[in-house]
This record gives structure tokens, C-alpha cells and sequence, in this order.
């Protein structure tokens, strides 16, 4: 079943397995907030699960970073991800030019702190 949900990914949103580097970095964060839209009105499901799922692991790698670095952490778990998801649709509504990849960073820092 997921081999199947692979294949309609990668035709959906033209996703290969091995990618170069767009720009600072890899993968569905460097396609436009436009190109975000078009996969959404495709299939939103799909699309929300392969968007945020790379959300996830972008947001998760710059509170990590953070902490390594003895900076201010965010906390992740207080908004819930449907309100995250929101915020980046609204991102992106409003800038179809900018990446999905901006969208997420200026989720992450409008994220509270972290209590330490």
C-alpha cells in the first residue's frame, strides 16, 4: 500500500527519490508556495501529508540545532498541527512566489519559547 502512495506522490508532484540541492536545500520545501497550491487542490490529503512531513523534520532539525547551539529553543507542541498546517496554507496563500520552505521557517519563528 505505501509503494502505491509513493508512486502517486512522485506523479503528483514530480518527486524523485534521489534529488539535487535546490537553492540552500533539498526536497518539497524548495518548490514555490504556488506549486504547494497546485498539489493541494490535486489532493490535499496527499499533499498536506508530504508538505508537512517535510515541516516536520525541517521545524525538528532547527529547535535541535538550536539546543546544540545553547539558543532559544521553541516550543513545538504548543500549537496543535492542524493550526501549524493552517498557518502555512495562509503563508503561502499570500506569497505564491515564496518556498514552501519559507513558510515553515516563519512558522518556526513565530513559535513561543521554550520554558527552560
Amino acid at each position: 500500500m505505501r509503494k502505491w502512495h509513493l508512486l502517486v506522490a512522485g506523479a503528483l508532484f514530480g518527486v524523485t527519490l534521489v534529488s539535487a540541492a535546490i537553492g540552500a536545500g533539498y526536497g518539497l520545501g524548495m518548490k514555490t508556495c504556488a506549486q504547494f497550491a497546485q498539489a493541494y487542490s490535486a489532493n490535499p490529503k496527499l499533499a498536506e501529508e508530504l508538505y508537512f512531513s517535510w515541516a516536520q523534520g525541517l521545524i525538528s532539525g532547527m529547535n535541535l540545532a538550536a539546543e546544540a547551539d545553547n539558543k532559544t529553543t521553541r516550543a513545538l507542541s504548543v500549537s496543535g498541527w492542524d493550526e501549524q498546517k493552517a498557518r502555512i496554507r495562509e503563508y503561502c496563500n499570500t506569497r505564491p512566489l515564496e518556498t514552501y520552505g519559507a513558510a515553515v521557517i516563519d512558522l518556526f519563528n513565530n513559535m513561543p519559547a521554550a520554558k527552560r
